[in-house]
């Protein structure tokens, strides 16, 4: 190259340089679009590099002739074809290696591209050799038709091809692409065994991979255990409901979904099977799954048909699945999930797992804000009771951390949806949103929760969303805007001024939405990355990442703060909870003087060093022998408080049994009628978290539950050790973590017997104060430092656990797993006749009647209840030796 030669490539590439710099405005929204190219990454455009460069110096390097780089070529295209047929199902792969569907799918689609690129660059150094085709040759002739199905394949690709029928695409790209590696195969030499070696791993690999996934589909289905899976099918809005009733409990993350095959819905349905979302979200395994389904084409309109006319209301269902990534949410401060139309239905599942884990304590989330953007009033309808349910769900620390947003873009006014919701006109400002959340300023703090602690829940305000017209309401962000003027946000992204909006939160955006709010909120990012770069270099950037599959973008916004539970969530012990009642302070007095003093003190022949230090015998009595013993014991007076006492020289309290006791504290205080107030709570719970059925197996248990028309059962509310497991850390009960519906019933029954919880501990105190102290130590020691501290309703909580009796006679015992020195408290409520506690070591049986409270040593003391009439209701609170630790 000479001189003149060098002048011109230098001034032609500066000239192009400046010209590519100045139409990049112009070219970037082309680019970024999802559709087109898909979100790419530098790292993902390297390893694409990489991946070329690396097939290219394959068949180039040290190759003698042009005839060898096409023979080089020729093998690396079937060498490419083995990830084609790694699987049979691309989301199988995925969930089986550990990556995204939409990385499996660049994987695919990469090898695809570069298997037709060799295979052409084969067919083309074959044809500029002159080499002699002929067709009556097998291996010529499947050459031929090799090469033409890979030129199909590779057509039918192209929009016009694929969108029309993506079922019929889809099975004929399958089909395509089995006869192509029959083909290949044919055509490879059948005197040479190593280039067949790579068609024959493909096809190993394929029947591995589909005989594992089979495997998987069988177990999960239970296709020889049991029935076939079921679906119920509905319509409501123009949308379709269908609940899968499975036949195994199923594990189902959030944000996971399920491929279903449903044959009985056409002709052609058997060789269909369709992703669709999961929106219903368990802390344990489901026995049901929710969806939510738009109605389409083929199949989706096929069920819809179905659905309307009634024909297919139960129709069998095989699924494969849960597929897809875990995304974590829980170590997000703030959390904006925007979605349109019946995108909603992918952020469902994590809506009800995050603010079931906020109730819980288990993530730092202290606000949620979903943005809904639907083009007509009707379309919000067939959501409107899962957002209702996740808003009345809404409920700790006074409720109010979810915020929903929907915007329509056909209204013209602003007007309420359903609970604490309401409906805005036009489109979503996503700039402000976005700013505003990002800021920080939306978040709770501890005066904010103060503030609306004061009020009642009936008094809450709507949260305000911001307007799609007129003015912006979106936090510190109030500003008007004129006719056509960019506002405030709006300014700000153009000039890239965007350090002022930065907080120091944690924000997790996620985004199941059309390609124009994705394309928006990318523009977004760019800003706000460039705004952190000038703000502080050191400060991490944002990472973008994009899940094709569960239609998620997610950006992570800022260095988390220090702490690890937010400040508001960090309960003052010491001062009075919204749970408890105002105490009545001559109470203490009170109780001692007239009750405490004047009780009954009932000397029994029991030593109680020896009742506490020998092994602790087990209860052989039988339910017709208790029956039988309590015709002999006295009946004790109900008159006045009794107090039994050891036979040991400095006596010690085995039993207290105090009538009327749980309203003694409230005596004095009109209005206060803590029975009344603990049998609605009851009865509350038992409708949300129906008692479970008897065991057929005892006899007893089926008489009890047939008498009282199934409101019969036990409850075991608390913290403690499963059982054989005391050398792990204690647990919530399992009767607690059934459902999130029945965890979040738990945690507003707990709430709603606090002044029980404060009532017990108040008597403990007048009782035995060293004891209380004692469990007063440890229970605040186990709120602090696990998840029972969200069940702590009253200052005064004393115990680990809870047991609710509904209309249960309990059998001859002695409860040995409790603190053996320790007490148990019982408080009995209702309308009922009989019903009295025996307890034979001590020759009495209790009248234990509605209102009475009774304290004694449960764990080396027989007891047992006698029959009784009528509806009884029982509040037995005790600690598990096995999580004692007082300080």
């Amino acid at each position: 190259m000479d001189i003149i030669q060098g002048y011109a490539v230098a001034a032609g590439g500066a000239f192009s340089i400046v010209v590519l710099v100045h139409l990049l405005p112009y070219i970037s929204p082309v680019v970024n679009r999802h559709w087109i190219l898909g979100p790419w990454t530098r790292s993902g455009v390297i390893i694409q590099l990489v991946y070329i460069a690396v097939n290219i110096f394959c068949a180039s390097f040290r190759a003698s002739t042009i005839a060898d780089v096409g023979l080089r070529a020729g093998t690396l295209a079937v060498v490419n074809m083995i990830p084609l047929f790694a699987t049979p199902h691309l989301a199988f792969a995925a969930d089986l290696i550990g990556m995204s569907l939409r990385t499996i799918c660049i994987f695919h689609r990469s090898a695809g591209f570069m298997t037709f690129f060799l295979g052409l660059l084969h067919v083309i150094v074959a044809v500029a050799s002159n080499v002699s085709l002929r067709l009556e040759v097998s291996r010529d002739l499947f050459a031929v038709i090799g090469g033409l199905l890979l030129c199909l394949l590779i057509l039918l690709l192209f929009p016009p091809f694929r969108k029309p029928s993506y079922e019929l695409f889809l099975r004929t790209h399958q089909a395509l692409a089995v006869a192509s590696a029959y083909a290949v195969w044919r055509h490879l030499p059948s005197d040479n065994l190593f280039p067949r070696v790579y068609v024959y791993v493909s096809a190993g690999l394929f029947l591995f991979m589909f005989v594992l996934q089979s495997g998987s589909i069988i177990l999960r289905n239970g296709i020889f255990r049991h029935h076939l899976s079921r679906a119920t099918i509905a319509h409501e809005s123009g949308a379709l409901k269908v609940r899968l009733h499975l036949q195994k409990p199923l594990k189902v993350n959030d944000g996971q979904y399920v491929n279903l095959w449903i044959p009985s819905v056409s002709f052609w349905s058997f060789l269909q099977s369709h992703p669709f979302m999961v929106i219903s979200w368990e802390p344990s395994e489901q026995k049901s799954l929710d969806l939510l389904i738009e109605p389409r084409r083929g199949l989706t309109q096929e069920l819809l048909y179905h659905a309307k006319k009634g024909y297919t209301l139960n129709p069998i269902v095989v699924f494969s699945g849960p597929h897809g990534p875990h995304v974590s949410m829980g170590e997000h401060e703030s959390v904006l999930m925007v979605a349109s139309g019946f995108g909603i239905a992918a952020l469902f599942s994590h809506l009800k797992r995050l603010i079931y884990s906020y109730n819980a304590r288990l993530v730092r989330a202290r606000r949620i804000h979903l943005v809904w953007q639907i083009q007509d009033k009707v379309d919000g309808l067939a959501a409107q009771s899962r957002l209702n349910r996740a808003l009345e769900e809404d409920k700790l620390d006074d409720g109010c951390i979810l915020e929903v947003s929907i915007y329509v873009k056909s209204s013209v006014s602003p007007f309420p949806f359903g609970n604490r919701a309401t409906m805005y006109p036009g489109s979503a400002p996503l700039e402000e949103i976005f700013l505003a959340e990002v800021s920080g300023s939306t978040i709770k703090t501890p005066w904010m929760l103060n503030a609306n602690n004061s009020r009642r829940p009936s008094e809450k305000s709507e949260p305000k969303a911001p307007r799609a017209d007129g003015d912006i309401e979106v936090s510190s962000f109030s500003a008007p805007t004129k006719n056509n003027e960019p506002g405030p946000a709006e300014r700000d992204l153009e000039t890239g001024s965007l350090e002022r909006y930065l907080g120091t939160v944690k924000v997790l955006v996620t985004i199941s939405g059309s390609g124009e709010m994705r394309d928006n909120l990318r523009k977004l990012t760019g800003a706000l990355h460039r705004a952190v770069c000038l703000r502080d270099p050191k400060l991490p950037l944002i990472v973008a990442r994009y899940h094709q599959c569960l239609c998620y973008e997610t950006i992570y916004d800022m260095p988390p703060t220090a702490r690890s539970v937010p400040q508001h969530r960090q309960q003052k012990f010491g001062t009075q909870l919204d749970t408890e009642w105002p105490e009545w302070k001559p109470f203490p007095y009170m109780f001692k003087t007239k009750h405490l003093i004047k009780a009954q003190r009932i000397r029994v022949e029991i030593h109680w060093e020896k009742l506490s230090g020998s092994p602790n015998a087990k209860v052989t009595t039988t339910r017709e022998e208790g029956h039988t013993v309590s015709k002999g014991l006295a009946l004790l007076d109900n008159k006045s408080t009794a107090i039994f006492l050891s036979a040991d020289p400095d006596p010690q309290q085995l039993a207290v049994y105090i009538p009327g006791g749980a309203q003694l504290p409230w005596c004095r205080k009109k209005g206060f009628n803590l029975p009344r107030v603990v049998e609605d709570a009851i009865d509350t719970y038992t409708k949300a978290a129906p008692p479970p059925k008897p065991n057929k197996d005892k006899r007893h248990e089926v008489e009890q539950w047939k008498k009282h028309k199934g409101l019969w059962g036990v409850y075991h509310l608390g913290y403690w050790h499963a059982q054989g497991q005391s050398h792990k850390p204690p647990v919530l009960c399992a009767d607690m973590l059934r459902t999130a519906t029945i965890y979040s019933a738990t945690l507003a029954f707990f709430r709603s017997i606090g002044p029980l919880a404060q009532t017990v501990g108040m008597l403990l105190q007048q009782v035995d104060p060293e004891a209380y102290a004692l469990y007063r130590s440890n229970y605040e020691s186990q709120c602090k430092a696990s998840a029972l501290g969200q069940f702590r309703v009253s200052n005064r909580s004393c115990f680990h656990c809870l047991a609710v009796l509904v209309n249960a006679q309990v059998g001859p015992h002695k409860d040995s797993g409790d603190v053996r020195e320790g007490w148990v408290a019982m408080a009995c409520f209702g309308n009922f006749k009989g019903g009295e506690l025996c307890l034979p070591a001590l020759g009495y049986k209790v009248p234990f009647q509605p209102g009475d409270v009774v304290l004694f040593r449960s764990a080396v003391l027989e007891h047992w209840i006698e029959p009784f009439n009528g509806t009884r209701y029982s509040c037995v609170f005790f600690t598990k030796s096995s999580s004692w630790k007082p300080d």
